[in-house]
């Protein structure tokens, strides 16, 4: 009973991922955010740091801690959202708290992750992001809409902090 158990368990899985390709393989998992890159966001934060130098003091102390806290969340606090990519196409994220659900999938090259967040009531939001890396160790995205240059990098979800 145990063999025709574990027979029917290895034929499950052999069926399940025969219709999976290799970067749907590697796709599917809970991936976490580790970074984010953009010249765009660098450029305005040293902006910023340049315009609290010329603000009265009674101003600085606010201002710095509203920078310092922004920076925080886009290092530290953003390792906490995730993004979970499920074999069946449909993907769940957790952005800082703000959940999300939708449909996922591949331009027929592979080199575009497509994504459809259900906006509730109907509406949906496409996303597509040029696939920069994706192996066991990191899915890299980038963005390809027009005037954000944004490069998301995130790791497996069970890879430590």
């Amino acid at each position: 009973m145990r063999k025709i158990t574990f027979i029917i368990i290895l034929l499950t899985g052999f069926i399940v991922f025969s219709g999976c390709t290799k970067k749907e393989k590697l796709l599917t998992k809970s991936w976490r955010y580790e970074k984010l890159e953009s010249k765009i966001m660098d450029e305005q934060i040293a902006m910023e740091k340049e315009r609290i130098k010329t603000v009265p003091d009674s101003l600085k102390g606010e201002l710095e801690r509203r920078l310092h806290d922004f920076e925080q969340m886009m290092t530290v606090d953003m390792k906490k959202s995730t993004m979970d990519f499920k074999q069946d196409g449909t993907f769940s994220s957790d952005n800082l708290g703000e959940k999300s659900d939708g449909k996922w999938s591949f331009t027929k090259d592979k080199k575009i992750l497509v994504l459809n967040t259900d906006l509730g009531g109907g509406n949906t939001i496409t996303d597509s992001l040029e696939i920069i890396t994706l192996d066991e160790k990191q899915l890299k995205l980038k963005s390809r809409k027009e005037g954000d240059d944004g490069i998301l990098t995130l790791v497996p979800k069970d890879a430590t902090k």
